[in-house]
């Protein structure tokens, strides 16, 4: 695995904290947060792809 990717594959577990967080937030105020859980679901989708986990990702924007 080449640098580009180990970088990639790092990036899923702060993706995943910020989608937790997301949730959190918008389980205590939907109307408020509910934007920035998309946000966050969308970034941790992407960044699934990246590494290949496609089947992963397309779960996740669905």
């Amino acid at each position: 695995m080449n640098s580009y990717a180990i970088r990639r594959a790092e990036a899923l577990a702060p993706a995943d904290e910020a989608l937790a967080c997301a949730g959190v937030l918008a389980e205590a105020n939907s109307a408020a947060y509910t934007p920035d859980l998309a946000m966050a679901l969308n970034n941790y989708a992407n960044r699934l792809a990246e590494v290949g986990r496609r089947d992963e990702a397309e779960f996740a924007r669905n």
